[in-house]
């Protein structure tokens, strides 16, 4: 069971890959749900890659700002090789052409999730986000009639069980969550100062103040201080 309405609040147009979503009082909240189990232990840590045995290879979404459906694929990916042992790559255009917010482009956390929960997530091989082989356009991954009814039936077979909004800035809660769920969806904030480093030589596409989803796998201490590590669009 979850508790996630299919009626949106109204959201303003996009500017940024990631949007902050307004709260919705019908959706569970990670308070109450991490309030019931253990706290996240910083002394053991945890790598989501680690549990897997396997590294999970770094996407490119190129000047696109899809970055909210490269996370759900991410995290698709995880839940499959955990359940199946295979690592079958998941499409960000099926999640990102159906929740981009116009005219801008850019998405919202609760969207990105509604689809995945309520449709699932379609492998790539039926739903591919690059062009042609290469990184993608904003205009390619926008592309919603790209999305055959085979992706969409093959979607159905990996659906999402539960959304849940971390509303605090407690890295303690975020670390659990990470543990618990396998992994999360980050919202992160920054400025385009020159100084992001990446692995792929693409600065992000917004000058000045920027918001970007990450999935984050990953919480340890290092030299005593708590870290949540993420894997990127970006590289």
């Amino acid at each position: 069971m979850y508790n996630m309405s299919n009626q949106h609040l109204p959201y303003k147009p996009g500017t940024t890959g990631g949007e902050i979503s307004r709260p919705d009082p019908r959706d569970d909240k990670w308070s109450l749900i991490g309030a019931a189990i253990a706290p996240f232990d910083w002394n053991k840590g945890y790598d989501i890659q680690q549990v897997l045995g396997i590294p999970i290879k770094t996407k490119d979404q190129g000047v696109s700002l899809s970055c909210g459906g490269q996370m759900t694929s991410y995290y698709g990916e995880v839940l499959e090789a955990l359940l199946t042992g295979s690592h079958e790559p998941r499409s960000a255009k099926f999640t990102y052409s159906q929740v981009y917010v116009p005219p801008m482009g850019g998405s919202f956390m609760r969207d990105n999730f509604d689809v995945v929960i309520n449709q699932g997530l379609a492998e790539e091989r039926l739903c591919l986000s690059y062009e042609n082989g290469a990184i993608p356009s904003e205009a390619f991954m926008r592309r919603s009639q790209d999305i055959t009814p085979e992706a969409r039936e093959n979607a159905k077979l990996f659906k999402g069980k539960r959304y849940a909004q971390v509303n605090s800035f407690s890295i303690d809660a975020v670390a659990q969550a990470i543990e618990v769920n396998f992994g999360a969806g980050l919202l992160i904030e920054g400025t385009n100062n020159g100084t992001w480093l990446s692995e792929f030589p693409v600065m992000p596409p917004v000058v000045g103040e920027w918001r970007h989803f990450v999935y984050a796998g990953r919480a340890k201490l290092i030299n005593g201080k708590k870290h949540v590590g993420f894997i990127n669009s970006w590289g």
